[in-house]
């Protein structure tokens, strides 16, 4: 992830998408330790069921204690019989979208890891830069875009 610690950063992590949204998380847990000021960094987490695929649960509540993440929204699509995925965490939450990566806000870093469903989350964050910016749609994607050619935004999906 290209980025400042003093960074806010927005993570995204379906399934095993974890792993490496874990990596960015511990490096910042690191860079607290030596003194380093760093932003706040929040995680959107989704799988199945809670029981047997919040990976991390407890280590992540720890993180949350400590305060390196600011925020945690986990979504579990199959413990109840109305689906909740992330991109539904996301559309509840798009103040704070807005406020940790528009550039006119807190021009953060976006990174998003795991399923193709991670691309329905894009949409949330266009959203929020209409609702919360004043863009037009076609502005905040191409906000987005712009984002992504910095480096700011980045999807690995599979």
């Amino acid at each position: 992830m290209p980025t400042h610690h003093r960074d806010h950063a927005v993570l995204v992590a379906l399934g095993t998408g974890m792993a490496p949204c874990r990596a960015f998380i511990c490096d910042r847990v690191a860079a607290r330790a030596e003194g380093e000021k760093v932003g706040q960094m929040i995680l959107f987490f989704g799988a199945r069921h809670r029981a047997s695929e919040f990976m991390y649960e407890d280590e992540l509540e720890q993180y949350m204690k400590e305060g390196t993440l600011t925020d945690l929204y986990p979504a579990f699509s199959r413990d109840q019989k109305e689906k909740i995925y992330v991109h539904h965490l996301m559309r509840q939450n798009r103040k704070q979208l807005y406020e940790l990566l528009h550039p006119n806000a807190g021009a953060g870093i976006y990174y998003a890891c795991g399923s193709g469903a991670v691309h329905d989350c894009r949409k949330e964050i266009v959203d929020a830069f209409v609702q919360f910016g004043g863009n037009t749609e076609q502005e905040a994607d191409a906000i987005l875009t712009q984002m992504q050619l910095e480096g700011k935004y980045n999807v690995e999906a599979w």
